[in-house]
Order: C-alpha cells, then structure tokens, then sequence
C-alpha cells in the first residue's frame, strides 16, 4: 500500500458513521499494523503510517491525559508529536523511549495487541494496538472524536480530499 493509500484507507476508516467507534478503532490498528509491518520488512523508515500512528498516538494521548494526569503521557504525547513533524531517527527513539515509559500509552515495548495475539495485525508487532488500549480507557468515542479532529485534516492534506468532498 502506498503513502495515499494508507491515508485514504485511514480517513475512510475514522470516518465511517455507519461503523461503531469500536469497530473503526480496530479497523485503524490492524491497517496500520499490516502495512507498519510491511514497511519494517521493506526497509522503509519514517514512512506515512508510521506518521499516521505517531499523529493518532498524540490525539488520543490529550483525552487520556486530561483523565490520567500522568507525566509519563505527557511526554510520549510531546514526543509523538516531535516525531510527527520532523520524522528521524533521533525523534522516533526518544518517541519509542518515551512509549515505553508510558506503556501501555504510545507503541514502546510492551504487549500492545488487541487480545493475545501478536500475529500481524493485531497491534502487537507496531505498537499501533495502544489505539485500542486507549479507547478502552477513555472510551472508543472519545478517541474517534480526537482522531476525527486532530488526525482527519491532516490525512485529508496527504490525500487532496477536502472537506466539501466527505
């Protein structure tokens, strides 16, 4: 899948209203997974999934940090959103330290898939899986809302789709 792609099939996910919220989140990590794993494979570094996950990471890090005040989300919320705007390998290893020190918030080392499996697209190999985690503490909605509102502009700039156009 290539860089629109992934941002077309992300959008067209977090904004289906005919899909409960539960379902789009899920739908969201095992996408996001599948082509995270595919870019490791590839040799691909820093591409746009792993942008679209640091970029979800930070929208659903603000309503888990307005409930859980901890400084450990702060930080992988602030370095999630360092790495979303210049992705290197300087800002994606404080990112991943950061992630881990939060764990389950942010996709560090940690069992992060939905259930116990750590197959492909289950969240587990990219990390993408602390979606879910999130949605389960702040509720499925709520991370919706924050990814409708924070990620969906930024996936519609990548993939020339406007508001008019939803």
């Amino acid at each position: 899948m290539d860089d629109s792609d992934v941002a077309a099939v992300a959008l067209t996910i977090i904004e289906d209203d005919r899909t409960p919220a539960q379902a789009r989140v899920l739908a969201l990590v095992e996408m996001l997974d599948r082509v995270l794993m595919d870019n490791v494979y590839a040799g691909r570094d820093h591409s746009i999934a792993a942008q679209v996950l640091a970029r979800a990471v930070a929208a659903v890090g603000r309503p888990l940090l307005a409930r859980d005040p901890f400084p450990t989300v702060a930080a992988t919320l602030a370095a999630a959103e360092a790495y979303a705007k210049n992705p290197n390998d300087e800002t994606e290893r404080v990112y991943q330290e950061c992630a881990t020190a939060s764990f389950p918030y942010g996709p560090g080392d940690g069992h992060l898939g939905v259930g116990d499996s750590c197959e492909p697209g289950s969240g587990c190999p990219s990390g993408a899986g602390t979606l879910f985690d999130a949605g389960h503490a702040v509720g499925f909605n709520v991370v919706i809302c924050a990814l409708i509102t924070e990620l969906a502009p930024w996936l519609r700039s990548r993939t020339g789709r406007d508001e008019q156009t939803q």
